[in-house]
């Protein structure tokens, strides 16, 4: 299910990077990558039977919090979107969804049901959605 996902991250990316050059910011990017991460969470499958909210995380300090905060109170099927930030490795037990940008060690700290979105290289290798 999630190569897919991938795909559709790859292709949104390379519509995303046709921007010219200093066309965009970092922020505007962040932001288009913040649409792509929300796209992906809409499209998987989550427990119909969960909580009421979706907890996506992002590492205390990750250029991205700005973006993914902004994604906070959209709605997910019949669910609403928490975004959290995660200063200590204990904190990620409470991940539904994180985006771990390059961050192994926030990587591994998250519990195997989370659905986990980088950017290192090989990222969908090894079980995780990888934005290119």
């Amino acid at each position: 299910m999630l190569a897919g996902h991938s795909i559709i991250a790859a292709l949104t990316l390379v519509w995303a990077a046709s921007t010219p050059p200093g066309a965009a910011t970092a922020d505007t990017q962040a932001s288009y990558k913040a649409a792509i991460i929300y796209n992906i969470i809409r499209f998987a499958n989550f427990d119909a039977a969960g909580p009421s909210v979706l907890n996506l995380c992002v590492a205390q300090g990750d250029t991205m919090s700005p973006a993914l905060k902004d994604l906070a109170g959209k709605r997910v099927g019949q669910r609403q979107l928490d975004v959290r930030t995660v200063a200590v490795p204990a904190d990620a037990a409470a991940c539904d969804i994180a985006y771990v940008g390059t961050d192994a060690a926030f990587r591994r700290a998250l519990p195997r049901t989370a659905l986990s979105i980088g950017e290192a290289p090989n990222f969908a290798a090894s079980g995780g959605v990888g934005l290119v």
